[in-house]
């Protein structure tokens, strides 16, 4: 496991799937689904962030988001993670393609 900085000043811890035993798939790009993770801060606490996940393995999922002026872009564990429909998520990637998502979710 790492620490992920910036200039927030937030740290989270990031674990790193092994990539040699579990391959990577990406979603479609802009068309990621919103998860609601949570994430292992470096003082120890946990902070529940709503994210996309981007890539995956059959143990990890790349998770990104926006906070406080800063992105965040790393590996959590798979077990952290729980979809979400886009509308229920806080932080919205201005990005995204309405037609990548189910009615009624966007």
């Amino acid at each position: 496991m790492t620490a992920v900085e910036n200039s927030s000043q937030r740290a989270y811890v990031e674990s790193h799937p092994d990539f040699a035993v579990h391959p990577t798939t990406r979603f479609t790009d802009r068309r990621e689904p919103y998860v609601r993770a949570s994430v292992q801060r470096t003082d120890g606490d946990t902070e529940t962030v709503d994210a996309k996940v981007t890539f995956w393995t059959a143990t990890h999922a790349n998770i990104r988001w926006q906070a406080n002026d800063a992105a965040y872009d790393f590996w959590v564990r798979a077990e952290t993670v729980t979809r979400i429909p886009r509308r229920d998520s806080i932080w919205k990637d201005v990005y995204d393609h309405a037609d990548g998502y189910p009615e009624g979710e966007y």
